[in-house]
């Protein structure tokens, strides 16, 4: 049988939102006005509160991308994750990595944050990504998604895809275990047998008190 870990991304792996770091930075450099940070902080609102609506989310997000040609933006994203990424990794992240790994487990994240952002993250980890993919047209993003969109409920049928293009059984992800802060990950963390939480938000801190789930915390020490 085929160990499977999976691993959710924003203030899991990661400890911050991706999204939030990336137009924080481009405001900082005058590439983008601060109001597209302020959107950002109520589409997040919505997010925690379990109403974000994922489509138009990522629509926003992908716009910034549309403004520029990928490879415009190719320098801009690489020194994003070289310095303010890399040092938002906790050593517990690395170490709880590092240990499926050399269990010989099968790892990948999964997370509802757009490849164009996720991929290059999830490299820092020398790990596959499974996320929603940017359509691009003429290397520029178009605004939409192509396939699954990977969030809440959805993260399974694209990580049972995902599977499925490697040839794993279906039955691969009830033995895995899955590692996630969100409360938006509840399906997911109940389709696996081995949810494990992480930097909890309200809502998911409560469902795991009450279902005895393992409490991880994968800070940065500021």
């Amino acid at each position: 049988m085929t160990r499977l870990a999976l691993f959710d991304l924003d203030h899991t792996l990661l400890d911050g939102d991706s999204n939030s770091l990336w137009l924080n930075e481009l405001v900082t450099h005058g590439l983008v006005t601060p109001e597209l940070a302020e959107r950002q902080a109520a589409h997040l609102r919505d997010y925690e509160a379990g109403r974000l609506d994922i489509v138009a989310y990522l629509a926003f997000q992908l716009t910034v991308f549309g403004t520029r040609t990928l490879s415009d933006w190719q320098p801009v994203l690489a020194d994003f994750i070289r310095t303010r990424i890399a040092p938002r990794i906790s050593a517990a992240a690395r170490q709880q990595v590092a240990e499926h790994r050399a269990a010989g487990d099968t790892l990948v994240i999964v997370t509802a944050t757009h490849h164009l952002l996720s991929t290059p993250i999830g490299a820092l980890f020398e790990l596959p990504v499974v996320a929603p993919r940017a359509q691009v047209h003429e290397d520029r993003a178009t605004g939409h998604i192509d396939g699954l969109v990977c969030f809440g409920a959805a993260k399974i049928p694209a990580v049972q895809q995902w599977l499925g293009e490697r040839g794993l059984p279906g039955d691969t992800l009830a033995q895995a275990c899955f590692y996630s802060d969100s409360a938006n990950d509840l399906p997911l963390l109940e389709a696996v047998g081995r949810p494990v939480v992480v930097n909890p938000d309200t809502r998911l801190a409560h469902t795991a008190q009450a279902r005895d789930w393992p409490v991880l915390r994968w800070r940065v020490a500021d």
